[in-house]
């Protein structure tokens, strides 16, 4: 992004990283992508951080 726009993009993963089935991984693709359109063109940053949190799943209740 920072070559094409000059807004400076970084990456932050916490958590223990998993393998995740194909289909989730282009949802989470095409939604950092939608995020990253939007803030690029909506709130004209200086740099964007995209954060993918790995948590562990709960069979019951919340997050």
């Amino acid at each position: 992004m920072t070559e094409e726009t000059g807004i400076e993009a970084y990456t932050v993963v916490t958590g223990r990283p998993v393998a995740l089935p194909p289909a989730t991984e282009g949802e989470l693709l095409r939604v950092a992508q939608e995020a990253l359109t939007n803030a690029r063109r909506h709130a004209r940053p200086v740099s964007v951080a995209v954060t993918l949190s790995y948590r562990r799943h709960r069979e019951h209740g919340g997050p």
